[in-house]
């Protein structure tokens, strides 16, 4: 366990201090990264309180957060730039965008598996999720065990 806490200050040592000028070898970190943990995951929630919920929920299933956001610019700036391969995102965020407006956009430029959750479910929404590839959803609040049985199918895949 020690050796694993020595090569994960290593690759964030390195990272942060990985110049500008050099984004191929901070891809590569961060491909590094990944192989290191099971899954990476990214949250999209406008609630701070639901968002540190989910966060350690996610830690204690074994999941690497790679960070979170709380409107929908800021998760599509850094989902791109991370490449997660999970993305929980919030159905209903504030302003004009929704989670599924940024689940469109990432899944234009590559395709991790989304969970999405709300507490407002109806046809309309179902509708526009059948439209979308490797999806899940959780209604909320969202559960341990929920989350946990959506893990495991989707290791599965």
């Amino acid at each position: 366990m020690f050796h694993l806490y020595l090569i994960m200050r290593h690759y964030t040592f390195l990272a942060k201090n990985a110049s500008s000028e050099e984004p191929y070898q901070r891809k590569v970190l961060i491909n590094q990264w990944k192989k290191l943990n099971k899954l990476s995951l990214y949250i999209v929630e406008d609630d701070p309180i639901q968002r540190f919920v989910l966060e350690k929920m996610a830690e204690n299933l074994g999941l690497h957060v790679f960070g979170s956001a709380d409107n929908a610019p800021e998760a599509v700036r850094e989902i791109l730039r991370h490449k997660p391969d999970l993305i929980l995102v919030d159905i209903q965020l504030r302003n004009e965008t929704n989670g599924i407006d940024v689940a469109k956009t990432i899944l234009d430029s590559f395709q991790p598996a989304i969970i999405f959750i709300t507490a407002n479910s109806d046809l309309k929404i179902e509708t526009q999720l059948s439209n979308l590839s490797s999806h899940y959803f959780i209604q909320k609040p969202v559960s341990y065990y929920d989350f946990q049985n959506i893990l495991a199918k989707i290791e599965q895949k």
